[in-house]
């Protein structure tokens, strides 16, 4: 079952917040371009046929790190960061700046 539509293109729900500065965004990475596969991953749909092009992009620019954090820790963060280390990052995951759908059960590295 996929997720209710959210982030849809042309509508409010993909603005990014007005107090942030985008000045210095190169690119945006597209996810969930398809409707027969949910995507999680900052990096893959949900069935690992589609790639995000965000590996490469990274790579090419010789980063190796990447800090995580996010909604939905349960799910998209875990999955971005799970395809990072896969694809050879380094990823801590900043847990002050991340919230799960299920926070009582979410555990990182042994913790709450």
């Amino acid at each position: 079952m996929l997720w209710p539509d959210h982030c849809v293109q042309g509508t409010s729900g993909v603005e990014f917040f007005p107090l942030l500065n985008t000045n210095p965004v190169e690119t945006i990475f597209r996810k969930g371009m398809d409707i027969d596969y949910d995507s999680y991953s900052g990096f893959f749909d949900n069935g690992h046929k589609k790639d995000t092009g965000l590996s490469g992009y990274l790579k090419s620019r010789d980063i190796d790190e990447l800090y995580v954090c996010g909604l939905v820790a349960d799910l998209c963060v875990c999955f971005t960061l799970l395809d990072a280390v896969d694809a050879g990052f380094n990823v801590p995951l900043i847990l002050d700046g991340t919230k799960a759908l299920d926070n009582d059960n979410f555990r990182y590295n042994g913790q709450n």
